[in-house]
């Protein structure tokens, strides 16, 4: 039911594929920073990161670009865990050269991983067998772990109206791109779904 389009799946990869394969990562990877920063921003206060937390993304794939952020804009320390071999391999590379000390990048299934060890959990948009994971994890995260699951949105979404947002100033709009479970929440809903 929460697949992740066919497509978005299918750009991710084109996308990754060509950048890494390239020169031009490290442009590339800034690009998509700035055309993703509020959004992650936006993660970022909602999940009250800060530095020396620790985060797990979940599907990371070649170009983590969002725990390149998360790490730049916090001081928390990113783990990116994928378990495409051609995305992990290169996520690898980008670690040891462009991006060293940003995140570590792990070969790993999502469902392998313990949220417990984390102050905050990100399950990317393209991760396909969300409602597993989130049941994986819901017996498994702390009460200090916040879970943000991103759901699938509209260019317009991406490329939307600028914002002066900081990760330091308080809102009042609910991000629209993810949803944040608390360990309560999941299991509360454990029989039912948990994506809206």
């Amino acid at each position: 039911m929460f697949e992740s389009p066919s497509l978005i799946n299918y750009v991710t990869d084109k996308k990754e594929k060509w950048a890494s394969d390239s020169l031009l990562a490290r442009p590339i990877m800034s690009l998509f920073c700035k055309l993703f920063s509020r959004s992650v921003q936006e993660e970022i206060l909602s999940a009250g990161i800060t530095r020396g937390q620790r985060v797990l993304f979940v599907g990371g794939g070649a170009l983590p670009y969002s725990a390149v952020l998360i790490h730049k804009l916090t001081g928390a320390r990113v783990d990116v865990v994928d378990r495409d071999p051609r995305a992990y391999s290169l996520a690898k590379k980008l670690e040891g050269t462009l991006f060293k000390g940003y995140f570590r990048a792990q070969f790993m299934d999502g469902e392998t991983c313990d949220p417990a060890r984390y102050d905050t959990v990100i399950i990317a948009r393209q991760v396909v067998g969300k409602q597993k994971l989130l049941a994986c994890y819901r017996e498994k995260m702390s009460h200090k772990t916040t879970l943000i699951v991103r759901t699938p949105r509209t260019i317009a979404g991406v490329f939307g109206t600028k914002s002066n947002h900081k990760p330091t100033q308080k809102t009042k709009q609910k991000p629209k791109n993810f949803r944040i479970i608390t360990k309560d929440q999941a299991r509360s809903q454990s029989g039912s779904s948990v994506m809206p």
